[in-house]
């Protein structure tokens, strides 16, 4: 059971399994550093879960209060309007779930860091 917290991270999918490996291992490795709070990897095109499948999954697991967070390098059409409709539409169905959505990946200070470094 949750305490309440989960995190959904939302990357844009493909029907490639090579594509979606590095995700799914991040999203393995971000579950096990945080076991109380459950990390589900939920795709907005071409493959399962989706994001109104992962947030079910995750409302049912007890969790009220849940992180988005978007692995897009840039923000563009999907989290300009896709994933924000696909959000407002989870927060009409279940009217006691608080979401906060995180920026794209390359707005974050934290993340260009650590880009630069892997890059450098």
């Amino acid at each position: 059971m949750s305490d309440g917290a989960g995190h959904l991270l939302v990357a844009h999918g493909s029907t490639d399994g090579r594509w979606r490996a590095p995700f799914e291992e991040l999203s393995r490795r971000l579950a096990a550093r945080h076991p109380a709070s459950p990390v589900v990897l939920s795709y907005l095109e071409k493959c399962l879960p989706d994001v109104p499948g992962a947030l079910h999954e995750l409302y049912q697991r007890g969790c009220r209060r849940i992180r988005v967070t978007p692995l897009f390098l840039s923000h563009g059409r999907h989290l300009e309007r896709d994933l924000p409709d696909l959000l407002a539409h989870a927060r009409r169905r279940y009217p006691d779930l608080f979401i906060v959505c995180e920026p794209a990946l390359a707005e974050r200070p934290d993340f260009l860091a650590a880009l630069l470094a892997v890059l450098a």
